[in-house]
């Protein structure tokens, strides 16, 4: 691979839960090889893939309660929030060592699942966001739109303040039909509350077995190719 140069837009990978590295996330990866082939092919050029990292989050660590009373809502345990706050800090280390050489680098960032909640906060807090061209999100846990939020969300002392998503004009969020994290696809009224809260729970064991854990699972394809060619589109 050649060494990039200073006009090298630049695409950065948060994991999800249960992942060891952004390099070993088939979410991540599916993104970044739609990304790069559609940039070689686009006339963009060719993009150069920066690696972060920052603890892993198992499933079965996520949440420590699940209720469904007059809302559903969880409580997240506070190892998730610290990864979270971890994953923020290595992105801003990654752009502040490209930087250095390459003051007006562009980037464009794919967060998964825990990854995703780490976008959000990272792009309500960044104080340079025109350096950030795009960003894709999958199975976000901060979701809140049409009426439905993501498991950080009903969670107060998790969920992020603000429009969703953060700078709405170049970031995209996906959320699978019935992927319990973000919440879409469920009815309305208490049967609908109680489905998602089994579904999370199977989630979560089947993720901690190794398994497929259904729809939360189930962005490689066309979502990816959706989200690398959203990252294309915003880059040129």
């Amino acid at each position: 691979m050649a060494f990039p140069t200073c006009s090298t837009i630049r695409f950065i990978g948060l994991k999800g839960l249960n992942e060891d590295s952004d390099k070993k996330s088939d979410v991540l990866n599916a993104t970044w090889d739609r990304f790069k082939r559609t940039s070689e092919t686009s006339g963009v050029g060719t993009p150069f893939r920066e690696s972060v990292n920052y603890p892993k989050v198992a499933s079965t660590r996520l949440v420590s309660d699940i209720t469904v009373a007059r809302t559903f809502s969880v409580v997240i345990t506070p190892g998730v929030a610290s990864a979270v706050d971890r994953g923020v800090e290595a992105i801003n280390a990654a752009i502040d060592n490209v930087r250095k050489k390459c003051p007006d680098a562009n980037f464009v960032l794919a967060g998964y699942s825990l990854g995703a909640w780490v976008v959000d906060q990272f792009m309500q807090t960044t104080p340079l966001p025109s350096i950030v061209l795009a960003a894709i999100l999958y199975g976000d846990p901060q979701w809140n739109g049409r009426g439905v939020r993501g498991i950080a969300q009903t969670y107060h002392g998790t969920a992020l303040p603000g429009p969703y998503p953060p700078l709405a004009d170049r970031v995209q969020s996906l959320c699978n039909h019935q992927d319990p994290i973000c919440g879409i696809g469920y009815e309305a009224g208490k049967a609908g509350m109680e489905k998602r809260a089994a579904d999370l729970r199977k989630a979560i064991a089947l993720a901690a077995q190794g398994k497929n854990c259904g729809p939360h699972c189930g962005y490689v394809g066309g979502p990816t190719t959706r989200g690398g060619d959203f990252l294309e589109s915003r880059s040129k």
